[in-house]
This record gives C-alpha cells, sequence and structure tokens, in this order.
C-alpha cells in the first residue's frame, strides 16, 4: 500500500505543475553563468544538428591571443575541436576568418544543447571530396524532422525516451481534446510518408487506454490507440494531390474509448519523407543519397555541401579552391545523406571559456566536504565553506557548470555529479564522505518553462507511479543504485535563501547539547488500509532512551483541531526532531491538514527542527514553480526547519516505516550524531529489492548532510578516516578548537588505537611460552591497530633509555592477524628481530599519511 492515492489519482495530484506552466513567461529565472574568461579552453552550445562557424576573432578574444596567430594555428590544423572527447573535423575557411563543422544533436537524456570545445593544440581537417559533377538534380528525398521540446513530461508513469514532449491530449470534447500542429512542407514535389510519434500518459486497468484520430488538412488519414504509457508511431502515406506546396496542418483528435474515464497521451514529434525541392531554408538542409546519381543547389547562392556517411562522418564537398563551381555534386557509395547551407548562413556559435585549470582535477587533493553549487550562488556558498572549514573539515568547493564542463563534455546533465565524485574517489589522495549541493533543482532541464533557476539539477528515478527526484543517484558514483557518499540539499532558488539556510544551520548546531535539541516529536495520521501510522510511530518510539524525551501528536486519538494546536506549539517552543509518519502530498501532512503551506509561511520559530516525514510528496522539490512543503519549511528565513527528510514521490508505507526505524536506531541506539551519515547508514543497512527500491531511493535529504544533531558525540569508532573520527567524536563548539579536537598526538592515538595502546611481549613473565628460537627469534609483539585505516601507517620503534627512540625500518614480520569480533580493531602479532641489548623498549606509533 502507498500513503498517498493510487496511481491513478497520482496522475491528478501531480497536476500541480499545470498552474505553474501557465505562468512560464511571466518570471524570468537566472541562466547558468559563464567562466570567467580568458581561458585557453573554450566551448560552443547548439541545440539542433547542422552546419556551424566559429569565428576566429571571437575565439582570439576569448583566449586572450592575437587574431594572427589564431588565424594561423586554424590554417595549419592548429585548433583541436572535440566532442566527448573525439576529436570534430572542421574547414578552414580563411575568407570569412571562421572554422566550420558539422555538429550532431546530442543523445542525452538530460540535455538538448551539445557541445563543443576548442583548443590549441593537434585538430583535424575535414576530408575534402571534389564535387565531380556539373549538373544535378534539384528534387530529391528529404527527411525533415519537426519537434517542439515544449513540456517536461513531469508526470510520466514511465521514463520516457524523450522527455519533453510537443503539446499533450485529453480525451474528451474538451479544448485539449483537438489540437493543430503546422507543418512547413514548402517545395514538396510528390506524396509524404508521415511518422507521428504518440506517447501515452494516463493508465487504466483496460486495454487499449487511448484512442487518437489524425487528420490531415482536415480529412481523416489515420487513427490509432495506444495502451497505458505505451509508445506508438503512426505511420500514413499523405498522396501527392493531398499536400500543400507550403504550411499544411496535421490536427489530432482524442477520443476517449468505451468503458474509459480519463485518457491524455502527448504529441512528442512528426518526421516526414518526401520528394523535395532543393532550395535554401533557415539553418540546414539535410537531402537524403537515394536513387540520384548526382543533386544540384542551384537556387542557392553560395552553397556549403558536406556528406555524411552512416556514422555521421563528415566530409566537404569542394574542389581545390574551396568552392562548389557548379553548385553540384556527385552521390558517392557511402554517402548517406548531405548537410547543405548557405556559406553566408551558416550559424556564427559565441564561443564561452571554460575554467582551465579547475582544482578539482589535482590528484593531491584531501577533501572530506564538497560543496557543489552554480556560479550564481558560488558565493553565497562560500559562507558554508568557511564555516565547515572553521570547524576542521576539509573543503572543496566546485561549481555545477565547471563539473558539466570537465566531466560531461560541456553538456549542462546531473550525471556530471556522480561522475565528479567518481573521480574524486579514483584520483584524490582522500576523497569526500559529505556532500552538499548547494542550490535548488528541478526537473526543466531546458528551461521550457521559465519558471525558476535550476541551480544544481537532480537525477530523476522511474517508479512504477512515475518520475522522482532521487539525489541518493548523484552520490553514487559506483552505480550499483546506492549512494556511496552522504549528501544532502540546500534547496535555495537566491543567495539571500542561502545565506538564510546556513543562518539556521549555525544556530541549530550552535544549541548542540541543549534540551531542546534531544526533544522528539512523533505525529501519526489516522490509520486506514495504507497503514497505521500510529503503530509505526509507537515502534519509532521504543528506540528513543530517557535521553530523548518523546511527545506525540496523533489524529487517530486526537480532533484535528488540537492535534494541529500541539503540533505548531512544538513548532513554536523547540523540539530537535519533528517526525510525521502518514499521509501526504505536496503542501500539506495529511488530507485532513495536519500541517499546510500557509501555516509554514506563517513560522516564526527560533529553534528550527530537523523534520522527518515518512510520507508521500513531501520533498518533491523538483517541480519547477511548485513549493513543496519541504522546500517551504527550508526555505522559510524567519523559521520552518534547518532541514527535511522526507520523498519527492509516492512512498509505501512498509519500507517507509523500515527506513525511520534504521535511521532512528543509527541516531538513538547507536549514537550517530551526523545527520547525513544517519541517512546514508540506514539506507545501506536495508537490502533493496523490487518492492522497496523505489520507496528508498526517493527520500532525499533536504538539508546539509554534515549537521549534527541530538546531542550524540563520541560514536565514532567505526569511522573510516581520522577526519571523520573527530567529526563524530567532539561537540561543535569543540570541533572549533584545533586544540581540543584536532590532529593531536593524544587524539591520532586515540583513534588509531581505540584507546588501546598496550604492547605486550610474548614472554613467560607475561604468560606465554618461551620463544622457539628455531622459529626465528626475536621478540614477539602483540598489539592492536584499526582494520579500516586508509589514512594510517603504523611504525615500530625501540629505545634503551626511553630517551632516545629510532623507527625500526627492518627486522618486522607479521605473523597473524586476528579481527576483533566488532570489525573494529585487530590484534596483530609481529615478530621483531633487534640486536642484544641490556635493556631494549619497544613501541609502536600510529602515523599519519
Amino acid at each position: 500500500m502507498v500513503f498517498g492515492a493510487p496511481p491513478a489519482a497520482a496522475f491528478a495530484a501531480r497536476a500541480e505543475v499545470a498552474a505553474a506552466k501557465a505562468l512560464r513567461r511571466l518570471r524570468k529565472p537566472a541562466a547558468l553563468l559563464p567562466a570567467a574568461g580568458p581561458s585557453s579552453l573554450l566551448q560552443v552550445h547548439y541545440r539542433a544538428a547542422g552546419l556551424y562557424a566559429v569565428e576566429l576573432a571571437a575565439i582570439a578574444a576569448a583566449m586572450n591571443q592575437p587574431a594572427d596567430e589564431i588565424a594561423a594555428h586554424a590554417a595549419t590544423n592548429g585548433l583541436a575541436l572535440t566532442q566527448q572527447g573525439a576529436p570534430v573535423p572542421y574547414i578552414y575557411d580563411s575568407t570569412r576568418a571562421r572554422v566550420i563543422f558539422h555538429g550532431p544533436a546530442t543523445t542525452n537524456w538530460y540535455a538538448r544543447d551539445n557541445a563543443v570545445l576548442i583548443a590549441l593544440g593537434n585538430g583535424l581537417a575535414m576530408p575534402r571530396r571534389a564535387p565531380a559533377a556539373a549538373s544535378g538534380a534539384n528534387v530529391t528525398a528529404q527527411r525533415l524532422h519537426f519537434e517542439q521540446d515544449r513540456y517536461p513530461f513531469d508526470s510520466a508513469l514511465e521514463k520516457p525516451a524523450d522527455f519533453y514532449y510537443w503539446d499533450y491530449l485529453i480525451g474528451g470534447t474538451g479544448p485539449h481534446s483537438l489540437k493543430n500542429f503546422p507543418l512547413d512542407l514548402s517545395g514538396c514535389r510528390g506524396a509524404v510518408e508521415l511518422t507521428v510519434r504518440l506517447q501515452g500518459w494516463s493508465r487504466s486497468i483496460n486495454t487499449p487506454d487511448h484512442s487518437a484520430e489524425l487528420r490531415w488538412n482536415g480529412a481523416v488519414v489515420a487513427t490509432a490507440t495506444l495502451d497505458g504509457a505505451q509508445t506508438k508511431d503512426v505511420r500514413v502515406t499523405i498522396p501527392a494531390g493531398e499536400v500543400v506546396d507550403g504550411i499544411n496542418t496535421l490536427a489530432i483528435k482524442a477520443h476517449l474509448l468505451p468503458g474509459i474515464v480519463s485518457s491524455a497521451f502527448v504529441l512528442d514529434w512528426v518526421a516526414a519523407e518526401l520528394p523535395r525541392e532543393i532550395t535554401p531554408q533557415a539553418g540546414t538542409t539535410y537531402l537524403l543519397a537515394e536513387d540520384q546519381t548526382a543533386l544540384a543547389a542551384t537556387a542557392f547562392a553560395a552553397p556549403l555541401a558536406v556528406a555524411l556517411n552512416a556514422a555521421g562522418q563528415p566530409t566537404w564537398l569542394a574542389d581545390d579552391t574551396g568552392e562548389l563551381p557548379a553548385k553540384a555534386w556527385a552521390v558517392a557509395a557511402g554517402d548517406a545523406r548531405y548537410a547543405l547551407a548557405e556559406a553566408n548562413g551558416i550559424p556564427a556559435l559565441t564561443p564561452e571559456p571554460i575554467a582551465d585549470d579547475p582544482w578539482f582535477l589535482a590528484a593531491t587533493n584531501r577533501v572530506d566536504y564538497l560543496i557543489i553549487s552554480s556560479r550564481a550562488l558560488a558565493a553565497a556558498a562560500q559562507e558554508l565553506a568557511d564555516y565547515r572549514a572553521g570547524q576542521g573539515l576539509r573543503v572543496g568547493l566546485a561549481t555545477y557548470e565547471d563539473a558539466c564542463d570537465w566531466f560531461a563534455g560541456g553538456l549542462r546533465t546531473p550525471e556530471a555529479i556522480p561522475a565528479l565524485l567518481r573521480h574524486a574517489h579514483t584520483v584524490w589522495a582522500e576523497a569526500p564522505w559529505l556532500v552538499a549541493l548547494a542550490g535548488n533543482g528541478h526537473y526543466d532541464y531546458l528551461n521550457a518553462l521559465n519558471l525558476e533557476a535550476n541551480h544544481v539539477p537532480p537525477l530523476l528515478t522511474a517508479s512504477y507511479e512515475g518520475l522522482f527526484a532521487a539525489d541518493g543517484l548523484l552520490a553514487d558514483w559506483t552505480g550499483d543504485g546506492q549512494p556511496d557518499v552522504a549528501l544532502g540539499r540546500l534547496p535555495a532558488r537566491t543567495p539571500a535563501e542561502l545565506a538564510a539556510m546556513i543562518a539556521k544551520i549555525k544556530a541549530y548546531e550552535q544549541d548542540f547539547g541543549h534540551a531542546w535539541e534531544n526533544q522528539i516529536v512523533l505525529a501519526a495520521d489516522a490509520a486506514d488500509a495504507a497503514g497505521d501510522f500510529t503503530a509505526v510511530n509507537a515502534q519509532l518510539a521504543a528506540l528513543a532512551g530517557a535521553e530523548y524525551p518523546v511527545a506525540t501528536v496523533d489524529l487517530a486519538a486526537q480532533g484535528l483541531a488540537p492535534a494541529r494546536a500541539a503540533l505548531l506549539n512544538w513548532f513554536g517552543s523547540g523540539a530537535g526532531i519533528i517526525h510525521y509518519t502518514g499521509h501526504g502530498n505536496v503542501n500539506s501532512w495529511s488530507g485532513k491538514g495536519l500541517l499546510k503551506a500557509a501555516d509554514v509561511n506563517a513560522l516564526n520559530n527560533a529553534r528550527q527542527p530537523v523534520v522527518v516525514a515518512l510520507s508521500c510528496l513531501i520533498g518533491r522539490y523538483e517541480a519547477p514553480g511548485v513549493q513543496s512543503l519541504g522546500e517551504l519549511l527550508m526555505q522559510r528565513a524567519a523559521g520552518g526547519a534547518v532541514a527535511v527528510w522526507g520523498p519527492s514521490g509516492l512512498s509505501r508505507n512498509h519500507p517507509a516505516a523500515e527506513l525511520g526505524a534504521a535511521f532512528y536506531d543509527l541516531v538513538l541506539q547507536q549514537g550517530a550524531g551526523t545527520l547525513g551519515l544517519a541517512v546514508q547508514q540506514a539506507r545501506a543497512a536495508l537490502p533493496a529489492d523490487t518492492f522497496t527500491r523505489d520507496t528508498f531511493a526517493i527520500y532525499n535529504l533536504l538539508g546539509d548532510p554534515a549537521l549534527r544533531l541530538a546531542g550524540n558525540t563520541g560514536a565514532g569508532r567505526t569511522a573510516a578516516s581520522f577526519a571523520q573520527w573527530r567529526w563524530a567524536q567532539y561537540a561543535p563548539d569543540e570541533l572549533n578548537d584545533p586544540a581540543t579536537s584536532g590532529p593531536t598526538t593524544h587524539n591520532f592515538q586515540l583513534y588509531a588505537m581505540d584507546g588501546a595502546g598496550e604492547l605486550v611481549a610474548e614472554l613467560p613473565e607475561f604468560g606465554y611460552a618461551i620463544p622457539d628460537e628455531a622459529a626465528g627469534g626475536g621478540f614477539i609483539m602483540r598489539w592492536q591497530r584499526r582494520v579500516n585505516r586508509p589514512d594510517l601507517d603504523y611504525h615500530f620503534y625501540f629505545s634503551a633509555d626511553l630517551v632516545t627512540w629510532s623507527n625500526i625500518t627492518t627486522g618486522t614480520e607479521t605473523l597473524s592477524v586476528e579481527p576483533a569480533p566488532d570489525g573494529i580493531m585487530e590484534t596483530v602479532r609481529t615478530r621483531v628481530n633487534l640486536p642484544a641489548a641490556e635493556n631494549i623498549f619497544l613501541g609502536v606509533k600510529a602515523v599519519r599519511k
């Protein structure tokens, strides 16, 4: 069972985005900013496949190089153009002082704008082939593609091949049941082979769900049915006599089938293959190499033609002077199609600088806490970086744009974030274990709706109920579906919002250890078929010891008014954790309205809690222009919450309860005191199967993963490094004091030896048998070290007077290693061979790598 409504109703529930779409032209979000120039590494972006130019003067200015030197490089193939690591062949056009290349469209699911990187280096000239024709056909087959990325498929119940669609249709007689799509077929000289890509949206228990009627210039030409989220290409031949030489109208009518209450599907794109005159068009014209021996572009003033093979590799069609004198060329074996444009009409792309030496490329980096922000929010995020660095964390601040430039080839895709983390864990000396995303993110990757800034976009996961943000995937650099580092997001849209969130983090940690932060409030919805939410909370309450007082707010035992009053009173008076289990939506707890958006917008609580919600859609931060309850709690400067852990989508009761129990066991029983680590470890403790995987994936932390909570300290025994040990060992105010919590000899020995610094010789006086001289002699020493010790070395020392100590560099042999039952420490038996002496003192010292 799910907390919220079943999938059919969930389709309507997520229609909150529809209202926001209507506002898309009323608000202008901040665009992603380019890197500061000049730079030795540049990039250009384009959306549609075609021929593109980059002017040499623009390259020279962006690189801060003399224009004549850039021209000399271009003339000798000294400009390196690359795309996703592969060389991009180009034409040097000396007459117009530019380079020209053919750019394919990207196939990336999250991005539409492809990128080409430009640097000085070994470039690749586009191969040239003589035209070999003085004339040719001026009518040939062309394949036209009509597509407008107007809407993200935000309510798709399955992950579509294309996330953006042209328009939607709703079956019946309403205004969205019939829509017209103009198609310009100017120059058509025959029948048209039409392909219409439709994608199902809603689904029901019936088969099929959708019925589409296609009309061409008013006449019905085809019908089709689709089931559920099925994708269907409807193909129809339009006779030449029914095609207008100009604008034709494709109309799609959505009908309701018998027994179907509602039907929604979308138009993705339309393709038309037709014989067409070769005439100049906006951008690049593509011609097919079918049934022709030569082609002519006589209608062009100065055509530039490029042949493309089946793999898309280009060949320039020109004579030795770079001209197409007869405006014609021969069709050659291996040609699949041709790209054709007016030489003076080729779009000139503006090169933008790339940070040519970002800090995160260095192999020497040692970072505990990595902040990823947009360039627009980087200055505001620096305050968080400084705060955490002041507590002894080694901090790095990277921008999303730089990550995209270096790890996604310039594509603006959130896939760059796990790629950056993969680089950090495979290249850096020490990789981060805490990652904070400083900035909001949403699924309108192309900014088609134009609703709000998209500072750090999310990755989406496909569940049975639809597509939802899954920030755990951003932290999954190994690709196994599990977050490999603790990650949280501060969903700020502006620098002011980010500053307010950081101020709340500081205030919460300033009160670390105060009684109010140990107070836990457990709120529950009334039980129903989806689950007994009171029982879930009772199980969670049983995990709290006397040091964590628990208060309850229960709609099963209280009326709505007193329950609301009690909950809001706890927000006002202060509780370290306010928890909710039950039904939820984007803007409310419980269908009864236990906590509503209007309540959050009125909060002025000076003590902001960590909010945990085992519910539905409470943390749906990824819907652009719609502020979920989780976002509102975070963005409320005068109150709200310091962090919110909850789902972006529809959650199931049983796995959510398991996840919550694992989290509270870590915090309340095991003493975990870092929010992000507790969230990560709770998920890692639970095996994910088909039933639970979707629920686990959609629980995202809106907040700082480094946030200290519940007054817990001293829980560093399981730490994987000294940095993690000290972070868990000490309170926030102690972390600010290097003398107390820094890498002192005392602290390092506590970490390395777990307080067990005893070194025992296997001698009769200590209860051991007499050493077997035949086995190698020397001393056999027993001592303890950490099992997991990536940042540790252990060295043996000897002394004759306890004053002067010397490192033993040779003559030691490890005889055996026995791990302790807890898996943290291990007992080592080491043979130490030393020259005979009257007094010998031995010691072992842990040294930080």
